[in-house]
């Protein structure tokens, strides 16, 4: 099993001034290796303090001069709010650094203050993350970037320093949507999974993928990739009390799927609720701090979208 470590820059309430943060983060680099861990992960959100890390490209950079072997992967470089061939350049520009420890990991974005900071329209995350995936898979492979489309119009122009290893096998989508689906399998792309589902779910989502995957290809997807809190005790009880209250995570979902689950009684409808914490206890409340302007309902069709659509799509 392959165990990687994630660096996630938080600072909740600004306890903190935020090159504190960054500097006991940094200070945890130098413990990856010496732990036994595989990998450093890097996540890249905007704006808020609910990830202050807005290149994980640039903190890789970092990061493979502080090691020597861990694999060095992005979870993920958002494509929208990037210009596709500039993403190209620099994950192969950090590979050829790094000896080809990269894992290349991308997605469409989920924050919608995060594309309104950026003004991309919201809307369009999924075109634009199809194009631009299309685009930069296309020019790690060939060392050329060329694309005409809706969004990016790209003339041939040349990727250096090319990669001399090929990003097939360790180049990961998160969210991948059933429009998307096909296209994904046939750039080679694996699954990275941020679990915000029961395991059945995401078991089932995994299992129509790599049948999908086997189905273009004629060959198995990659291995996935997990992501997700972990936190270890002697006692389970302990744990969850000093993960939620001491180590006091700002904000919590608690989520029902519109679709029945084996793990969920029936009696439970489908919807989200949000909890933010105050004063050492969670309340629920209306909107999201960690994604200001997003309420429990948009949330919720947010993380229900992949199944809506599949549920709309012809059989």
């Amino acid at each position: 099993m392959h165990v990687g470590a994630s660096f996630i820059f938080q600072n909740p309430g600004k306890q903190q001034p935020d090159h504190a943060v960054w500097n006991d983060e940094l200070a945890l680099v130098d413990l990856v290796e010496p732990l036994g861990f595989d990998s450093v992960w890097a996540t890249e959100h905007h704006i808020t303090d609910y990830i202050m890390c807005p290149d994980p490209v640039q903190f890789l950079a970092y990061a493979a001069a502080r090691t020597t072997t861990a694999r060095l992967g992005t979870m993920v470089v958002v494509l929208p709010w990037r210009d596709p061939f500039r993403v190209a350049e620099q994950i192969a520009m950090l590979d050829v650094m790094s000896g080809g420890r990269v894992i290349f990991g991308m997605g469409r974005g989920a924050g919608r203050c995060e594309f309104d900071g950026f003004r991309v329209p919201m809307e369009e995350s999924r075109a634009r993350f199809v194009e631009a995936a299309e685009m930069i898979m296309g020019g790690l492979e060939s060392g050329f970037c060329e694309y005409d489309g809706d969004f990016y119009t790209q003339p041939r122009a040349a990727v250096r320093p090319r990669a001399n290893l090929s990003f097939k096998g360790r180049t990961y989508a998160a969210a991948v949507s059933p429009e998307s689906a096909e296209i994904m399998a046939k750039l080679g792309v694996g699954l990275l999974i941020i679990p915000q589902k029961p395991w059945d779910h995401v078991a089932k989502e995994l299992a129509e993928y790599r049948a999908l995957f086997q189905r273009v290809n004629g060959f198995d997807a990659p291995a996935p990739i997990a992501a997700g809190w972990t936190f270890v005790d002697e006692s389970e009880e302990r744990a969850y009390e000093i993960l939620y209250q001491a180590w006091g995570f700002p904000e919590l979902w608690v989520e029902t799927p519109d679709e029945p689950s084996r793990s969920r009684p029936r009696r439970l409808r489908p919807g989200l609720t949000l909890y933010l914490l105050a004063e050492g206890r969670y309340r629920i409340a209306a909107e999201s701090r960690a994604f200001p302007g997003w309420k429990a309902a948009s949330i919720h069709a947010s993380l229900n979208e992949t199944r809506s659509a599949r549920a709309r799509s012809p059989s």
